[in-house]
């Protein structure tokens, strides 16, 4: 962001339950990947709003979760993708978009067609 923080990791949640063990409630996600993450820029560059979705998942505490945000999976970048203010889907603004997947111990990105998402 302009103020020098870093921006919250986004993470898409696939599940969660209560953790016995632990007493606390836990999510698995899988992480999104900002062009900041990533040690080179990919070509084509990431737009601004620009996501990729990674092969990265693990289990975390439900109280790191800090909101909820809306990302837009699709198979090709939106007309406005080139827009800072997010996406327009109909009368829905996504804050971000996706159309790649981003194999993180490879540190390969190909399209996000033909990747499985899970519900």
């Amino acid at each position: 962001s302009d103020s020098g923080e870093a921006e919250p990791y986004v993470v898409r949640i696939s599940d969660m339950w209560q953790d016995t063990r632990e007493d606390q409630m836990k999510f698995r996600g899988t992480w999104l990947w900002r062009r900041s993450d990533l040690a080179t820029e990919p070509t084509p560059p990431l737009e601004a709003t620009e996501l990729l979705l990674s092969d990265w998942s693990d289990d975390n505490p439900v109280e790191s979760v800090l909101g909820r945000i809306l990302v837009l999976f699709a198979d090709m970048p939106p007309p406005d993708a080139r827009s800072k203010g997010g996406v327009l889907v109909g009368s829905l603004r996504c804050h971000h978009f996706c159309t790649r997947f981003y194999q993180v111990k490879q540190r390969r990105i190909k399209p996000l067609s033909g990747v499985k998402l899970a519900p």
